[in-house]
């Protein structure tokens, strides 16, 4: 006897054989029905080149949908954008529809778009030859009622005039014109829509709007004729973050550093290399941004805060070169100047918190000038006096001090021999004033050496306070100037 089991299995082998049978069978007479529509829809009596109308009068209406995925590249220098969009298509051909059911209830199919007509839809902004015919190499779905949908994404680069104005932190309006070339208003009418649903940034963008409007423009090579089209303008944000932390940022704290050349001693030779060294670095800065901007004649706010930074720290450079030769001037022994004994007064260094205790200037510069005016004067008058002996000399070949008769006239604190002459007696009143001189130099210092020493401190301490304060004044005047160039880029951006 048989098996239960056994005819169990039996019955299962011959309802699968029967199953697949079946579907091949569905499948063959599905395929059947699909290649004689297609054969007899794209006949030899369907023409691809012709507008599919039965009367020449009847405007084909051409629903255009336009979505932007992302962003792919905006090229500043060359003012071209980058996009990947998804183009939706829809319009009516007259010629592609059939019944359903004379077709196994076949209600649409799938062909090649280069199979059937096709409006020449063109993207008049475009940057690339390969978008010109950016439709015939897709595919086509066609619908009973003669519906034909034609959708695929598409990479399109086209011209886009960026706004450098206010870089990193610009705005830009980017238009994407589509339309037919050769088919007027008359034959063919475009509507477009636009959808930024799908829109993924891409790091460095954002979009905030899409916006769509369909025209009707009139061209010099077809007077009287319109012809439609539709723009779409694409509304994008840059991120800024980037140039902030890569661009602002360091511009600012090399600004900042530059101020600290200021608080180095004036005798210090970092000064002037610290200077250099920033201009050289805010150089570097301001190229990248004349690398990352279109050659045009508008700056960016970047741009200008770059330069005018540059400038600051080149005239810092400059202010540091003055305020380390007026140093050094001290070591020449020269006296300060009118002006700058104003700007060292006790009242200007209580202002700028400058202290002096350690330079040793009880009263500013009265007492070097004083004390070294007593010198200059004593070594004029003994210049004067071995001038005067010379010539006397000359003159009367004879000793120059003869002692006095005992006839001579008491005058004051000398006594002039009644036989002398004129110039004996001026003689002796420049020999008298000289050796006042030196009894009052020798009253006040121990020693010639001494007292040549201490002036000479003296007058290097003045310039060194004289240093010091224009120091402090530069460093105010470059902080208030970087400040200002701040508040104008931060009003820039906000405007």
């Amino acid at each position: 006897m048989i098996s239960l089991s056994t005819i169990l299995l039996q019955v299962f082998v011959i309802l699968s054989v029967y199953i697949k049978a079946m579907c091949v069978i569905s499948v063959s007479v599905t395929d059947q029905y699909h290649t004689a529509l297609i054969n007899d829809l794209l006949d030899d009596k369907y023409d691809t080149r012709v507008r599919p109308v039965r009367n020449p009068d009847t405007v084909t209406q051409l629903q255009f949908q336009f979505f932007i995925a992302h962003v792919l590249d905006m090229d500043e220098r060359k003012q071209t954008l980058t996009s990947s969009t998804w183009l939706t298509m829809i319009w009516t051909d007259e010629f592609l529809t059939w019944d359903p059911s004379d077709y196994g209830n076949l209600t649409k199919f799938v062909v090649p778009a280069k199979d059937i007509w096709l409006p020449d839809i063109y993207f008049y902004e475009s940057a690339n030859q390969a978008d010109q015919h950016f439709m015939k190499d897709e595919l086509a779905k066609i619908y009973y009622d003669g519906k034909v949908m034609w959708g695929a994404p598409i990479i399109f680069k086209g011209y886009c005039l960026v706004q450098v104005k206010y870089f990193p932190f610009d705005k830009q309006e980017c238009k994407m014109k589509f339309g037919p070339w050769q088919h007027s208003g008359h034959e063919l009418v475009i509507n477009g829509t636009g959808y930024a649903d799908v829109f993924v940034s891409n790091g460095e963008w954002d979009m905030y709007g899409l916006e769509s409007k369909n025209n009707a423009e009139y061209y010099p090579d077809d007077p009287g004729v319109p012809f439609t089209d539709v723009t779409f303008t694409i509304l994008f944000q840059r991120r800024s973050l980037y140039y902030v932390f890569h661009l602002i940022t360091p511009c600012f704290l090399i600004a900042i550093m530059a101020a600290l050349a200021f608080l180095l001693p004036p005798e210090s030779q970092g000064k002037v290399n610290m200077g250099v060294t920033f201009l050289l670095s805010m150089t570097v800065f301001l190229m990248v941004v004349a690398d990352a901007v279109p050659h045009t004649n508008e700056v960016p706010i970047i741009g200008q805060y770059f330069a005018i930074t540059m400038i600051l720290v080149s005239l810092s450079l400059l202010m540091n070169v003055a305020v380390a030769s007026l140093y050094y001037r001290g070591n020449e022994g020269r006296l300060l100047p009118a002006w700058a004994k104003a700007i060292t007064s006790k009242r200007v260094l209580r202002i700028l918190r400058i202290r002096t205790k350690h330079l040793q200037l009880n009263d500013s510069s009265n007492n070097c000038g004083r004390f070294y005016m007593m010198t200059s004067r004593s070594n004029k008058d003994r210049n004067g006096f071995m001038k005067k002996k010379a010539r006397y000399n000359e003159m009367h070949m004879t000793p120059l001090v003869t002692p006095p008769s005992y006839e001579g006239v008491h005058q004051g604190d000398s006594v002039v021999h009644a036989s002398q002459s004129s110039d004996e007696v001026r003689l002796m009143s420049d020999m008298l004033k000289e050796l006042h001189v030196i009894k009052e130099l020798l009253k006040n210092k121990p020693g010639k050496e001494d007292q040549t020493s201490d002036v000479k401190k003296c007058i290097k301490n003045e310039w060194l306070l004289l240093s010091r304060v224009l120091d402090r004044i530069f460093l105010f005047a470059y902080v208030i100037g970087n400040l200002l160039a701040l508040f104008l880029l931060l009003v820039g951006i906000y405007n």
